[in-house]
């Protein structure tokens, strides 16, 4: 085998490697060998590889080396189809949870993101046990929630367990899968699912839930009658049912709301319900905070286009004031958080530039900083909005994170 390697011949050297594997089970060498002559002919290689798989299928150590050349270097859907082919109806862990376990160890996006996908088609495998099944799917629920992707996970979870009961989920399970399809935008399916299993849910839960769908359907007003029912059963009712009085337009009484949650320091809510506090005791015009609370709302219902065409025009008619910077602040996260750090970059130095006096163009300047520096690449210009802010507001809140970046920005330049 090494002859051949040194003669660059890896694929015959694959195939000396794989005889001598199917003679001996035990050699754990193998696996990392195949990896090293991939690196030189990966189409080769796994070629190779494929054809012993498909001769020896009772060879499993042979079909996780497969599917993990595949999976590195090759086509991913068919380690997926080589890893279910040789699953089965047996009473025997499956190959795809040795696999996500493999891939884990990697510890990489990209892998954990694999390793999710090999649980999420294991726990949609009827032909298994559902003693296989269930615990491949809360371990692809819990990684999927590390990675962020849980909203997007949860439509194909559901799909997975289609043939066992909700009313058998663990009921704190079928609460987060319930509210991850609602955050999607897929509010049937959510009423679906909490319908079946609202048996294993708390009724504060389910009715705190169902409300949510609501609100996330609007028009808010309709929410408001469900949120209100409990409003007093959590601190999160309250919260959600001040949210929906703001996103209705009915400010005034968002703001009383607002202020019993926020009387609570321990609690979750307490930091938001301040920012929304500021933000109606601070409006001028008054007459604009239904406009705000309409932004508010498309953003968190997940409609992002809609949100950042109507915060436009809130920033463009609004006067230069209180209310209006907090608007430009929005609308700046907004156009970055869609692509354009350009379009994010302009509300930001208006604001720092024609309100200098105002309590958030400290936080402008940063921002204004942050963008130059992570997003546009421009450390010069970065290192002058952080400057900037120091001179101007030695003690802003923000000063001391201004002054660690400014100084790690000088010490990266001087490299």
């Amino acid at each position: 085998m090494k002859a051949l390697e040194r003669q660059g011949r890896p694929r015959e050297a694959a195939e000396v490697l794989i005889e001598a594997w199917a003679t001996g089970p035990a050699q754990e060498w193998a696996g990392d060998s195949l990896s090293h002559l991939a690196s030189a002919d990966s189409r080769g290689v796994r070629e190779v590889l494929r054809a012993a798989v498909h001769r020896m299928p009772w060879r499993t150590d042979m079909t996780l080396a497969a599917c993990t050349l595949e999976w590195r270097d090759g086509d991913p859907r068919e380690a997926q189809r080589m890893l279910a082919q040789a699953d089965g109806p047996a009473l025997r862990p499956p190959l795809r949870s040795r696999f996500a376990d493999a891939l884990l160890e990697s510890a990489s996006h990209r892998d954990s993101s694999g390793a999710a996908d090999a649980l999420l088609e294991l726990a949609a495998d009827t032909r298994l046990d559902p003693g296989f099944r269930w615990p491949a799917a809360r371990r692809a629920w819990d990684l999927t929630t590390a990675l962020g992707t849980e909203d997007e996970a949860a439509p194909r979870l559901t799909r997975a367990l289609a043939d066992l009961p909700a009313s058998q989920w663990d009921g704190a399970f079928l609460i987060d899968v319930a509210r991850a399809l609602r955050r999607a935008g897929l509010t049937t399916e959510s009423r679906a699912l909490l319908a079946t299993g609202e048996h294993n849910l708390s009724r504060r839960d389910l009715e705190l839930e169902r409300a949510l769908a609501d609100l996330r359907d609007g028009p808010p007003e309709r929410a408001l009658p469900r949120l209100y029912a409990v409003s007093t059963s959590s601190p999160e009712g309250a919260f959600r049912y001040a949210e929906a009085l703001f996103f209705a337009g009915l400010s005034d009484s968002a703001l009383a709301c607002y202020k019993r949650v926020a009387a609570d320091p321990a609690s979750p809510f307490t930091g938001p319900s301040f920012e929304r506090i500021y933000l109606i005791e601070d409006a001028e015009p008054r007459g604009a905070l239904p406009a705000c609370g309409r932004v508010a709302w498309e953003q968190w219902r997940g409609e992002p286009k809609h949100a950042l065409a109507l915060a436009e025009s809130l920033v463009a008619g609004l006067p230069r004031g209180a209310l209006w910077a907090q608007a430009a602040l929005q609308l700046s996260s907004m156009r970055d958080a869609a692509g354009d750090p350009r379009g994010a970059l302009e509300p930001l130095l208006v604001l720092a530039d024609s309100l200098p006096d105002d309590r958030l163009a400290p936080l402008a300047r940063q921002r204004a900083g942050d963008l130059y520096l992570t997003r546009l690449k421009d450390p010069a210009r970065a290192q002058a909005q952080y400057e900037e802010c120091l001179v101007r507001y030695p003690r802003a809140w923000n000063a001391a994170e201004v002054r660690r970046k400014l100084d790690q920005l000088r010490r990266e330049r001087r490299l």
